[in-house]
């Protein structure tokens, strides 16, 4: 099973934010090979600013290893943002992340901020009903 992190779901588990016993629960699932977990190329940096700011930049550096670790990093390359831009959705940044989970053919988005998937084609969960209902 392939799911697609978004940013505020990895910001939630590396800063124990809201959702992050869900994520976690994710996150070691995907550890085991129970499911691939992916993120946007475009998010890793979004995700050091976050976690550097309201954390540190130790905790950011190590947020970063674990990505690129654990999870596939999709590219955001012209053919996403041209997608991307013709869905003229609520927000820009979710756009990219629907028309990368489209073209690599994803089964789920998880995000603890749904208003803008809302006219997502993927499946989109929060944390919390994934683990109920998949894990």
């Amino acid at each position: 099973m392939k799911v697609l992190l978004d940013t505020n779901v990895i910001v939630d588990l590396f800063l124990r934010r809201a959702s992050h016993k869900a994520v976690s629960t994710i996150w070691s699932a995907n550890k085991v090979n129970l499911l691939n977990a992916y993120i946007v190329a475009s998010s890793v940096t979004d995700i050091f600013y976050i976690i550097n700011k309201y954390g540190s930049k130790d905790d950011a550096r190590y947020t970063i290893r674990q990505l690129l670790q654990h999870c596939t990093i999709l590219d955001t390359n012209r053919a996403i943002l041209v997608l991307s831009e013709s869905r003229n959705g609520y927000d820009f940044e979710d756009d990219v992340q629907i028309a990368s989970a489209i073209m690599h053919k994803i089964d789920f988005i998880i995000t603890s901020d749904r208003k803008g998937f809302r006219q997502s084609p993927v499946s989109v969960t929060a944390p919390a009903d994934f683990v109920t209902n998949h894990l």
